[in-house]
């Protein structure tokens, strides 16, 4: 059978939390799936955990899919499993890590139980990645809801209130500038803000904060690496701008066909998009990151390439 510990039910009591669970509860009243969708230490799996900690009656069922997509056949079988519990209440299905693409047999029994999912059971879908194909035929149905990753960017009144609680000096606005809201690089730079002692660090600013290995490691690691040559190739242009768009891409860069790549990029929580003006630009937190990670585009600027 799935997971059913205490993970996902259980909060540490020495830790602060940000509460971004508000809009999840209110879609869950709505739709009997939600699609969380986000880049790494975006908040998702903190707001799943916050609102389970608050629905004591809910039983929930983990599924890890980067470990589930290693063995399908073993994983439909537990899908089966599940589905033979269905006279039970109140059990809400949690698909963590889902990856970019599924393999056919578990992609069938995801769609099968949300489609026969029993009133008072729900499905949360985590992922890093766009929804897939298979899902959109749920969406249109409204038998699932997707929440954008900038559901859980923190405002400057959380940050604020974040930095008094851990009696950090910071201030929240400029952490916010640079930031963007995201929650892991707030997280961090607040935490290492304090001394061992939880003491404020002399004289540290949130911009030599954001330099810090911890985080620039992060960034790199967990997401830079994970990109296609193209978002690399974007990223590195908006880097060097204070915004792009698709002529910009192409007149300057020589990049054909980037469209969805910046669609893409903006679903993950690399750019903003002012949609008013059609444009994009990077998110302040990853913008010295990527001039450091994209070195091998030259430092004059992006190579030219053909995609």
């Amino acid at each position: 059978m799935a997971d059913s510990d205490t993970y996902y039910s259980s909060l540490s009591q020495k830790q602060y939390y940000v509460d971004k669970s508000g809009v999840l509860e209110r879609e869950l009243e709505r739709f009997p799936s939600v699609y969380l969708e986000g880049i790494a230490a975006s908040g998702k799996t903190t707001a799943v955990k916050m609102l389970l900690a608050r629905r004591t009656e809910v039983v929930p069922v983990l599924f890890r899919m980067e470990e589930e997509v290693k063995d399908p056949k073993r994983c439909a079988e537990k899908f089966k499993e599940l589905e033979e519990r269905m006279d039970e209440k109140n059990i809400w299905v949690i698909l963590e890590n889902l990856p970019c693409e599924l393999p056919e047999q578990i992609r069938e029994h995801v769609v099968e139980l949300i489609g026969r999912l029993p009133r008072t059971w729900r499905m949360v879908v985590i992922s890093r990645e766009e929804m897939e194909e298979s899902f959109l035929e749920l969406l249109w149905s409204r038998r699932m809801e997707l929440l954008p990753p900038e559901s859980f960017l923190f405002t400057i009144g959380e940050i604020r209130r974040f930095a008094e609680y851990m009696g950090s000096s910071l201030d929240a606005e400029e952490i916010y500038k640079v930031s963007g809201g995201w929650a892991g690089c707030v997280d961090m730079m607040i935490r290492l803000s304090l001394g061992s002692k939880g003491e404020n660090a002399a004289d540290v600013t949130v911009e030599q904060l954001r330099q810090r290995y911890e985080i620039d490691r992060y960034i790199r690691q967990e997401m830079w690496d994970t990109l296609s040559s193209k978002e690399k190739a974007i990223l590195t242009g908006a880097a060097q701008c204070p915004w792009i768009n698709e002529e910009l891409c192409r007149d300057v860069w020589k990049l054909e066909g980037v469209a969805e790549s910046l669609r893409v990029l903006g679903r993950k929580g690399f750019l903003l998009c002012d949609t008013g003006k059609e444009r994009w630009k990077i998110l302040p937190v990853f913008r010295q990151c990527v001039q450091q990670c994209s070195s091998g585009f030259g430092s004059g600027g992006v190579k030219a390439n053909s995609y």
